[in-house]
């Protein structure tokens, strides 16, 4: 990401760095990407509540995802490359079905801005953080489940005194570990 709010794709194979594609739409800034599992497009998250799925061949907008209700921080894609999960400052993780580009199911339960997403390999769980030390880990199935409650929870784990930066999951999906520092 760039002072100029624009997304630049790099050539990363060459000994110089070469811009194949700068993405513009996003209005102030986007502060968050993420390939596709397929390499073919880029998601970006900004501060205009907003997540836009970019086609890398072309450099063209895909779709536009409105509807977040606070600056995206962090993005991640499913394994199975159907869905698109943001990150938001106000705690709440927001699941995008990338055929239709619709908000299909929001996640509650943090208590400050989200910090780090990741779905498991089989693309049936989300771990996400929060700068309020907190990490859930919920099913992701799509539910007629009132939205936003906890009927999705799997797990969820309290790191006091620490930030977590960043979430993975074991190939079988029964580990996740987390990148922390040390809260100042």
């Amino acid at each position: 990401m760039c002072q100029d709010f624009t997304v630049h794709v790099f050539h990363a194979m060459t000994s110089i760095p070469r811009v194949l594609y700068c993405f513009v739409g996003h209005e102030p800034h986007p502060q968050a990407v993420a390939f596709h599992p397929n390499g073919n497009y880029l998601a970006t998250g900004s501060s205009d509540h907003t997540c836009r799925l970019w086609d890398v061949q072309n450099g063209r907008c895909m779709r536009l995802m409105e509807g977040g209700k606070s600056a995206v921080n962090c993005l991640s894609f499913s394994p199975n490359g159907k869905f698109l999960a943001s990150g938001g400052d106000n705690g709440v993780v927001c699941l995008w079905d990338l055929g239709s580009g619709s908000l299909v199911k929001e996640m509650r339960g943090h208590t400050s801005a989200i910090t780090a997403l990741v779905y498991s390999p089989d693309s049936t769980m989300l771990a996400s953080s929060c700068h309020g030390n907190l990490i859930r880990v919920c099913n992701t199935r799509i539910s007629v489940a009132s939205p936003g409650s906890d009927g999705d929870l799997v797990c969820s784990h309290s790191t006091p005194d620490t930030v977590i930066t960043s979430l993975h999951f074991t190939h079988r999906n029964r580990l996740v570990a987390i990148g922390a520092s040390q809260h100042i």
